[in-house]
């Protein structure tokens, strides 16, 4: 294991205490000792529960956004730099070099950069893996997720439409923030993807019901996963599933 310092790993989520469970578990399996702070946004105490019982830290956003949050965890965490994740994710391999480099090249940040297939918005550094300076953040009050660019509307054509991690992408560039583009997904990490902000906590019940929830950029996403997905999802990590997390001492 290789204990990342002056690292915090940040994730923010909802109601999803099996999959934040086991994102923490294969990052501990790498990492055990590195800080960790997750956002539960949820009325719902299992995940909760389990971050009491490892004694890993926890706090909870007034804003019940998946975005938002992410500020809030910035600006919470007592370390210079931090590792944003989504709760979908589960680590293959340690980051360790991945963070040396990322501090060598004095990079402020370092993600996938990329632009959605529609080209409806505006380029962003994917929020399921990011490495952040946060020195850097403060000194130019940078926030990650900027209300007032990101409105709660349908993404319209021919006008800026900013997504999670797009006005970040946009504030660093005009600073000259050096920025490290890197896709980690299938070597890092595997990323599953729509599975990290739900109410249905893996309810077969719920997920054949066609459930929505507001989404963060005013339309309507739908949060409830295929069951093809939730099927892999349970195969792929069942050596997760009696386990508990290691108790930070």
């Amino acid at each position: 294991m290789n204990i990342l310092k002056d690292l915090t790993l940040i994730t923010a989520s909802f109601n999803t205490p099996i999959i934040t469970k086991n994102m923490l578990l294969s990052f501990q399996d790498l990492h055990f000792g590195t800080d960790i702070l997750v956002c539960e946004n949820s009325n719902d105490n299992e995940t909760k529960n389990i971050l009491k019982e490892a004694n890993i830290n926890f706090i909870i956003s007034d804003d019940k956004r998946h975005s938002p949050s992410i500020n809030v965890l910035l600006k919470a965490i007592k370390t210079r730099y931090a590792l944003l994740v989504d709760t979908d994710i589960i680590f293959l391999r340690s980051i360790s070099d991945l963070f040396d480099t990322f501090k060598r090249e004095n990079f402020i940040t370092m993600g996938e950069v990329s632009v959605d297939s529609m080209r409806m918005y505006e380029p962003r550094i994917h929020p399921c893996f990011q490495l952040i300076d946060t020195h850097f953040l403060k000194q130019y009050n940078i926030k990650h997720f900027d209300e007032k660019r990101c409105q709660d509307r349908d993404p319209l054509p021919g006008i800026k439409n900013y997504d999670c991690g797009s006005s970040f992408l946009e504030d660093l560039r005009s600073k000259k923030a050096k920025i490290g583009n890197i896709n980690g997904h299938g070597y890092y990490f595997y990323h599953y993807g729509d599975m990290s902000w739900s109410h249905q906590m893996f309810d077969p019940n719920i997920l054949n019901r066609n459930d929505f929830n507001k989404g963060s950029h005013g339309f309507t996403h739908i949060y409830t996963n295929g069951l093809k997905k939730l099927e892999q999802y349970m195969i792929e990590n069942k050596h997760f599933s009696d386990r508990k997390l290691m108790k930070k001492i």
